[in-house]
């Protein structure tokens, strides 16, 4: 499927992604080859988007679209950032408000989800989420808090190799280093009462890793990640999923609001 129209830039964050008409009529946030985002970033959002689907993390549709040179060519914003054809990362977009703080979340309606982002962000190393607050999102039609942007996971963000990898997996099962973020301390007040991981945990018990490896093994080649870098990607989750009971025991002293004991131990 093809973009049609570039509706505007989004001036949050880093890699400064798009709103685009696509041929089916709706609008999506896309992101794309530009001075601001390279194949590893695409590669990361479209890792953390088969993985959250699996785990049932709330966030919005992803699908790729055709980011080609006739849609670069006709839209002089894009142009100018030195953009280049490539399968884009195309989400749907959702009217609602970014700027996430402790007013907005008192308002979600799905509470129940925010344990399950956090544990999410463990198995991907997303060291972005807990002190960005554009890393989630308020969908305003649903009233529920969504999962976005996971171009910077894997500690190293956009500038991981096979060597950044390589090191995490030495270091084994490891929680994101920015545990105490403002954003984190925000969610913890709904890590509460007793077994507030219990369902994360148990779909992440149940996760299958296989079909997960043959999605991260089907990117697009014009991103530019190796055949190394897709396998050792995948082994940094393989051994965060299954390791996934003692990476609880290592952030549970930073959520106040859990009671008791863990699960499964």
């Amino acid at each position: 499927m093809h973009l049609v129209n570039h509706i505007r830039e989004i001036e949050n964050g880093v890699t400064r992604p798009s709103i685009a008409e696509a041929e089916d009529g709706k609008y999506y946030v896309i992101k794309y080859l530009n001075d601001s985002m390279n194949g590893k970033g695409l590669f990361n959002e479209y890792v953390a988007y088969q993985i959250g689907q699996a785990l049932d993390i709330p966030m919005p549709k992803q699908i790729l679209l055709d980011f080609n040179s006739d849609f670069i060519n006709r839209n002089e914003a894009i142009k100018i950032k030195n953009s280049r054809p490539c399968q884009c990362i195309a989400s749907e977009y959702r009217r609602g408000n970014c700027n996430i703080n402790p007013s907005i979340l008192k308002r979600v309606e799905n509470h129940q989800d925010i344990p399950g982002i956090i544990l999410f962000d463990q198995i991907i190393l997303n060291n972005d989420r807990s002190i960005n607050p554009g890393n989630l999102y308020y969908d305003q039609k649903t009233k529920r808090v969504l999962a976005i942007d996971h171009s910077h996971i894997f500690i190293n963000g956009l500038v991981w190799d096979a060597t950044c990898l390589q090191n995490l997996l030495s270091e084994g099962p490891q929680i994101v280093p920015e545990m105490n973020g403002q954003i984190y301390k925000y969610l913890s007040h709904y890590v509460d009462g007793h077994s507030p991981f219990h369902t994360i945990q148990n779909k992440i018990h149940n996760l299958d890793l296989e079909e997960i490896r043959k999605k991260i093994c089907a990117v697009p080649d014009e991103w530019g990640i190796t055949s190394r870098e897709i396998e050792l990607s995948f082994e940094v989750v393989q051994m965060q999923v299954n390791n996934i009971d003692s990476v609880l025991k290592k952030i549970k002293p930073h959520f106040n609001f859990w009671k008791g004991e863990m699960d499964n131990e």
